[in-house]
C-alpha cells in the first residue's frame, strides 16, 4: 500500500519502500495536501 498509511489511490502514491529510499537518499518529499500552501505561498 501507499507510504505513511495513506489511502490506496491509482495515482500519486508510492510504496513505503520507495518513501524510505527517498528519505535515505535525501529526496525532498512533499505532501500535496499538507504542503500546498507552503510550496505555492506566493499565490495568496
Amino acid at each position: 500500500g501507499p507510504a505513511q498509511g495513506l489511502p490506496d489511490s491509482p495515482v500519486g502514491t508510492f510504496s513505503q519502500e520507495m518513501y524510505d529510499l527517498g528519505k535515505k537518499e535525501g529526496w525532498v518529499i512533499v505532501s500535496m495536501k499538507n504542503d500546498w500552501k507552503k510550496i505555492f505561498a506566493f499565490e495568496e
